[in-house]
């Protein structure tokens, strides 16, 4: 099956290499289907030039992925792809999704489905299971829809093993793109590449979505896997700085470490940060200093209140 995976146009600031679509396409290809990207924001994709590509490849499945300020743009966009792809299949993914999968259901009545979580292990199966013609909503992680019963919610899988997702479809990723608005607003060095060596986070903030999009649980990939793709990004596509999108990098002070060392191992001359934010009690001197030595210029901290009463009751621990 064709498949097109959409980044929404958007006024969202923040116009850095979409990760998840890329680890997406991945999972797609391991699948048997064919796969783009066009990330709207990035490209400079309005709505018109969008829906002119769309109905120039007519992809069998179409997959959206959108933060919540994107939503506005989700529920103009959608009536659109539905007139111009009218046996497409069209699904919406990403935090929004995740975490008000009813409330997506409900208002956009021009959506097929929805994956809340990690969608590497759902979205290839409804794939080819529309492909197959025999789609069984049930058995698809993740999933959302409408039955006759009402709106039916799967459980997400948080697949255990980070490694055997490979790595994003950097290909597809448009690196060639110079960057316009860098995660955490400036670099040092450019061209600068996202990467993630965790998913998951275990603190139950009141205030943070991050349990409902990637699960309570710290799952890291191997730090081989981490600095295979980090050497990639270095010597295929020239990128001399990396973000580290991670909502928990150094929870584990052992594996921020043996990163640090790795980098400074190999020499590659790179920069990095932290623009997504760890948690001060995950710092401590040792830590700080190898990080500054291999290259790490910013972090980005979760200093949300001053006061004690509040921090209790926000559950930030």
């Amino acid at each position: 099956m064709d498949v097109l995976l959409v980044k929404p146009p958007s006024g969202f600031p923040t116009r850095i290499p979409h990760l998840g679509l890329g680890y997406l396409a991945s999972a797609l290809r391991r699948a048997g289907h064919a796969v783009s990207i066009l990330d709207c924001p990035r490209e400079r994709l309005d709505p018109e030039r969008l829906l002119a590509r769309v109905k120039q490849s007519r992809p069998g499945l179409v997959g959206l992925s959108a933060f919540s300020a994107d939503f506005p743009a989700v529920q103009s966009l959608l009536p659109r792809l539905r007139e111009a792809l009218p046996g497409s299949t069209l699904v919406l993914g990403g935090p929004h999704a995740s975490c008000l999968p009813e409330h997506c259901l409900a208002s956009l009545p021009d959506l097929d489905f929805l994956i809340a979580g990690e969608a590497e292990s759902g979205l290839p199966l409804l794939a080819t299971r529309i492909e197959e013609g025999r789609v069984d909503p049930a058995t698809v992680p993740g999933l959302g829809w409408r039955s006759e019963n009402g709106i039916r919610l799967n459980d997400p899988f948080w697949d255990p093993d980070l490694d055997s997702l490979g790595l994003p479809a950097w290909d597809l990723l448009r690196l060639d793109i110079p960057e316009v608005a860098p995660h955490g607003a400036f670099a040092r060095q450019l061209p600068a590449a996202p990467i993630i060596t965790t998913r998951g986070c275990p603190f139950p903030c009141t205030f943070c979505a991050a349990r409902k999009v990637s699960g309570c649980a710290i799952r890291h990939r191997s730090l081989d896997g981490v600095i295979e793709e980090v050497e990639l990004l270095a010597g295929r596509y020239g990128i001399r700085e990396i973000h580290i999108e991670d909502d928990n990098f150094t929870f584990r002070r052992d594996f921020a470490a043996r990163f640090c060392e790795e980098l400074l191992r190999r020499n590659l001359g790179l920069t990095w940060c932290c623009p997504t934010g760890v948690r001060l009690d995950s710092l401590d001197a040792s830590l700080l200093s190898l990080m500054k030595r291999s290259g790490c210029y910013s972090l980005s901290l979760g200093i949300e209140s001053g006061s004690d009463r509040i921090l209790r009751l926000m559950k930030k621990q």
